[in-house]
This record gives structure tokens, C-alpha cells and sequence, in this order.
């Protein structure tokens, strides 16, 4: 799927399952993050867009350059060779919960979010990234679920750019 991205292709990725070890459980096979950069990620072509959704059961392990958690930025230190434009929306998860059992949190909380941001008719201009993150984390923490949402960008501005996926 990398290598038959083209220059100015929108791609979304959403995942709602289960992972362990840090790895995506897919059927019986395993995907770990390493995999998804070495066969994925690296292929995207710059101009290229993807959008990345994961709500899985302990959070996302997906580590670029940029992460912004709803209580503040968390330095990430890892350099990766990405040419296109990702962003990734996730989860985290307190250290005292060992298993949280709130899978598809995330999902209604985006989409709460989503359809408010539709409803006030100013989704073309008002919305950035770091917004919906703020949206998603207010609705998780309303509703008493454990996890924080989580935004995973490969630029620092990449958070005031508008939200393009409403």
C-alpha cells in the first residue's frame, strides 16, 4: 500500500482491536511497529497524506517525531526518514491500570467530537489537530474512561493544521 501511494493521495488507517506486546494482533499474525515503518510508513511518497486512528486495548506504540498528550507535549526522541504528511490519533493509558478494559473509547470519542465539530457548520476553518485532541480527551474524561488521547505528528506545527478529516 506504501509503494502504490501517490503524491497528494489521502490515506486513513483505523484499527480497533487488541495488541500485546506492543504489536498489533491482525487474525494470527503479528504487526509490530517496526514492520509498519520498514513496509509502510518509509514508502509513503512525500505529498502524500495519511491519517491514523488506532483504539486498541493498551494504547498506541506508534512513536513519531512529534506526540502531544491532551496534558502537554512529551518529547519524543526518535528521528525517522518520513516523507509524507501523518498524523496519528491514539491512547494513554495510566501506569496503574495493567489492563484497561475501555477498547472503542477512543472511537466514540472521535466521533462525538467529529459530529460536533459538523454541527457548528465551521469544520472548514476552526478545527486543528490540537483541537480535536482537546475535544477527544474532555468527552474520555467526562465519561470517566482511563485513557488520555494521544496525537502522534512528524512536525511540531503539524498540531495548529486543520483538522482534514471531517
Amino acid at each position: 500500500l506504501g509503494q502504490a501511494t501517490k503524491v497528494h493521495d489521502y490515506l486513513v488507517v483505523y484499527f480497533y482491536g487488541l495488541t500485546e506486546d506492543g504489536e498489533i494482533r491482525a487474525m494470527d499474525d503479528r504487526i509490530s511497529t517496526s514492520m509498519l515503518y520498514d513496509n509502510f510508513l518509509r514508502h509513503l511518497p512525500a505529498g502524500s497524506h495519511i491519517r491514523i486512528i488506532f483504539d486498541m486495548c493498551d494504547g498506541l506504540k506508534l512513536e513519531l517525531p512529534c506526540k502531544y498528550i491532551w496534558d502537554g507535549p512529551k518529547s519524543v526522541t526518535q528521528t525517522l526518514s518520513l516523507d509524507a504528511d501523518i498524523v496519528a490519533i491514539g491512547a494513554e493509558f495510566p501506569k496503574s491500570i495493567s489492563y484497561p478494559m475501555t477498547q472503542g473509547a477512543l472511537t466514540w470519542a472521535f466521533l462525538q467530537s467529529c459530529m460536533e465539530i459538523r454541527r457548528s457548520g465551521k469544520y472548514t476553518m476552526n478545527y486543528n489537530w490540537k483541537s480535536i485532541l482537546t475535544m477527544i480527551s474532555l468527552k474520555l474524561r467526562q465519561n470517566n474512561y482511563d485513557q488520555v488521547a494521544a496525537l502522534y505528528t512528524k512536525t511540531e506545527q503539524a498540531k495548529r493544521e486543520r483538522m482534514d478529516l471531517v
